[in-house]
């Protein structure tokens, strides 16, 4: 397993430490996809079931902080797009075999999501638990 989420990344929600889990998972799908050489097509539509359900995570995610009245949104917002933005340009040179889905680019999204969750997900617990951050 490459990536794997650990009781550190929890923001203390259940429903989005569930999502955070399954994003592991799914990076950890494309994961075996490149190291068993699965053809372009198959790493395609498993980036493309990442990139959707990344889109599903944020918008969960920012509801969330959009109701417990978290002032950082617009920002931490901003840090979703730049990884949608990521995946969808991953996803479209993918797909038009300018390149292919490599460890390389595998580890890039892993180290963001490593940050993400450990700072900026962080960051906004509190809001969401009425709890100090640990």
């Amino acid at each position: 397993m490459l990536a794997e989420w650990n009781s550190s990344f929890s923001v203390g929600n259940e429903v989005l430490d569930g999502q955070h889990k399954t994003l592991f998972s799914l990076i950890n799908q494309l994961h075996e996809g490149i190291i068993n050489n699965r053809r372009r097509e198959t790493l395609s539509s498993a980036l493309d079931g990442a990139l959707k359900y990344t889109l599903l995570h944020f918008a969960t995610e920012e509801d969330i902080m959009r109701r417990h009245g978290y002032p950082d949104l617009d920002k931490h917002a901003g840090e979703h797009k730049v990884l949608v933005n990521k995946l969808t340009e991953y996803k479209k040179r993918l797909d038009s075999g300018q390149e292919d889905l490599t460890l390389e680019v595998l580890m890039e999204l892993i180290d963001w999501l490593h940050t993400h969750l450990g700072d900026s997900d962080s960051r906004y617990r509190p809001f969401i638990t009425g709890k100090p951050a640990q």
